[in-house]
């Protein structure tokens, strides 16, 4: 069993150093599931059928085995990321350790729509989320075991009917919704649960083997063993980041680790156990949850202070991951295991001061994430108020009087995408926000996705100016031009779908006026980015398809590499750094491309680059802080310029 961990931690560790390494690695996740559910079963039937199962004893073994170690790399990781990660990231994080501190990290990361598999800025808590699965099935499980035993009067029978079940169904819901709810799907138990519970049959099917010699002829189950180990390794070497996940894939590793399982003996040295019982791998086996714990931080914190690790660092990384492993397993897991302290204390009192703990480190996380997200981040100078100037003058420090101040950069949103306008990630409805006079004879509407949304106070105040109604049809992620959009490598069909009925709502609305603009960062179905032509020739349709109506397409914000705002927290005196040329962050044949199709189709082409740029584009022009990210507007900064940009949008 240690050896087959080993081989799990090991996966996931190496995918994460290096996903080129074995760009399948992420299956050692499945791996410890279906482990679980062999181990959590196999004691669950042991115990009712003895008759000493308890609810509380079985919690309390449960936190004295996981709670300790995982609060304190939780408190570490926390303390490090405050120290060394982006001022800009303390809400976030603290809040992850606050879900994390909860055993509910998969439900919080879905919600918040990380992508474990594709995330490029991933939370340092991320690796928590299998242990919220796992947790969340140690809470669920034992309820439904005990009644099915009880309304079976202890017979297997029942039980196994009740696993094999739980099986079905929640197989049923990972191959139905991952397509399209991949996120949801790959962070939650109800489309994991069958993992466990292919574990949970196999641990059934040892428990209840009749003794003796095992039927069929001797060579079947090393044969079995080894096949069952080798499909592991081949998922590890062969998948990668661009299948659909877990789903119908995940079978795979699923069945080859429950064959492993089953078919495995202590001592055989005709199968597996022959190589996974030996010492080394029965070390790190033993240490493998701690391993598991480490390792991330680790890696992600250095790789978010510097980029992409290169691979000795990452090695590095690895090397002193085992370190902290070995360490936390002789002072902090076993002695909290064997603690007679713990053990002596009442199952529910016990239950109850965990409870506690927990909720203050949660508590502590919130708090100190707030207070320490308030720190001034500039310099001691000020600088002239944006409204003062005639021309873009952009200011080289982070001026004292900047708005919005730094750290709140993220927060400086457009009305628009704070209302809940956009409908969700997996929705295709169409959320339509009205402003401006209800019964206005003049509409405009501004349609798009979140770079249609920045500019929303432009929008609002030519509405006002005009005395006209606005609409607003946004979704976020989901460019309103016609082409197809993809995500992970797959058609997003709930996009599509709200195009096509956006625009038909729009054509319906009498629109006299669309403004339309979409980040032009867009994947393609090979993993790639579209180009300016298909780019071009998709807006054009657009602007036919939204005929009769006036349609003013509106040129695409600077795209920085990295973030403007990063770049100005590590040089609050000298912005020089944070300053690039206009033609490494506009692509000006792409501009010309889209200009062409949009005006050839019967629209009109706003390109409003020289209110933002010179030949160069920087992030603070007199006192207004530009950009929120590297490539969205802050709505300080639109705000500010509502009449110019106005003039340039919709000219009276």
């Amino acid at each position: 069993m240690q050896g087959l961990r080993t081989l799990a931690v090991a996966a996931v560790v190496v995918f994460h150093a290096s996903a080129a390494l074995l760009p399948g690695g992420f299956v050692g996740v499945d791996v410890f599931f279906v482990i679980s559910g062999y181990l959590i079963s196999s004691h669950l039937v042991r115990q009712l059928s003895a008759g000493r199962f308890r609810f509380a004893d079985f919690y309390a073994r449960r936190i004295r085995r996981l709670v300790p170690a995982a609060l304190l790399v939780l408190v570490v990781t926390l303390i490090a990321s405050y120290v060394l990660l982006s001022p800009l990231r303390i809400t976030s994080v603290s809040r992850d350790a606050a879900a994390t501190a909860l055993y509910v990290p998969n439900i919080w990361f879905s919600y918040t729509g990380v992508d474990y598999l594709a995330d490029h800025t991933p939370s340092p808590y991320q690796q928590y989320w299998s242990l919220g699965v796992e947790e969340q099935f140690y809470l669920v499980w034992p309820l439904l075991l005990v009644v099915a035993w009880k309304l079976g009067r202890g017979s297997l029978k029942i039980v196994t009917a009740t696993l094999v079940a739980l099986l079905v169904v929640s197989f049923g819901l990972s191959v139905l919704l991952t397509p399209q709810y991949e996120t949801w799907a790959f962070f939650n138990l109800p489309m994991r649960a069958w993992q466990f519970a292919v574990g949970g049959a196999v641990g059934l099917a040892h428990l209840t083997a009749r003794p003796g010699p095992a039927r069929g002829p001797s060579w079947l189950r090393p044969v079995l063993a080894w096949l069952g180990l080798t499909v592991v390794v081949a998922c590890c070497v062969l998948l990668s980041e661009d299948v659909a996940y877990p789903g119908a894939m995940a079978l795979v590793p699923t069945v080859g680790t429950a064959l492993v399982l089953w078919a495995s003996r202590p001592g055989d040295r005709l199968g597996p156990s022959a190589l996974l019982d030996r010492r080394p791998m029965q070390w790190l086996g033993d240490r493998s949850y701690s391993i598991y714990l480490w390792h991330w931080p680790l890696l992600i914190i250095p790789a978010a202070m510097i980029g992409s690790l290169p691979l000795w660092v990452a090695a590095i990384m690895v090397a002193a991951t085992l370190v902290l492993a070995h360490v936390t397993y002789l002072y902090v897991e076993n002695p909290a295991r064997n603690a007679g302290v713990l053990k002596r204390m009442r199952a529910w009192r016990f239950l109850a001061l965990s409870a506690v703990v927990v909720g203050v480190v949660a508590v502590a996380a919130v708090a100190s994430g707030s207070i320490l997200s308030k720190r001034p981040i500039a310099s001691d100078q000020t600088a002239t108020p944006i409204a003062d100037l005639s021309t873009v003058e952009f200011t080289p420090y982070v001026p004292a009087n900047g708005v919005p101040i730094l750290q709140n950069a993220g927060k400086d949103l457009p009305k628009a995408s704070e209302d809940g306008c956009s409908p969700g990630r997996y929705s295709s409805e169409v959320i339509v926000c009205a402003f401006g006079e209800p019964e206005a004879a003049v509409t405009y509407a501004l349609f798009g996705d979140s770079h249609a949304a920045q500019w929303f106070p432009v929008a609002e105040q030519i509405a006002t100016r005009d005395g006209a109604r606005l609409l607003v049809v946004i979704k976020a992620s989901c460019p309103s031009v016609d082409l197809t959009s993809f995500k992970d490598g797959l058609a997003d069909t709930f996009c599509t779908d709200w195009r096509e009925a956006a625009v038909e709502r729009l054509t319906r609305e009498g629109v006299d006026h669309v403004i339309v603009a979409n980040l032009h960062h867009q994947s393609d179905g090979d993993g790639g980015l579209v180009g300016a032509a298909e780019w071009s020739e998709a807006a054009g349709r657009t602007v036919a398809a939204l005929a009769p109506s006036k349609v003013t397409v509106v040129a695409d914000t600077p795209y920085f590499k990295t973030s403007p705002i990063n770049c100005a927290i590590a040089h609050v005196d000298d912005l020089s750094p944070c300053i690039a040329p206009r033609d490494d962050v506009i692509d000006a044949r792409w501009v010309d491309a889209e200009r062409a199709a949009v005006e050839a189709a019967g629209g009109t082409y706003a390109d409003m680059s020289d209110l933002y740029c010179s030949d160069v584009c920087g992030p603070y022009i007199g006192d207004t802080l530009v950009y929120r990210d590297n490539h969205h507007l802050t709505a300080s900064f639109t705000e500010t310029l509502a009449e110019p940009l106005g003039e340039i949008l919709l000219p009276r």
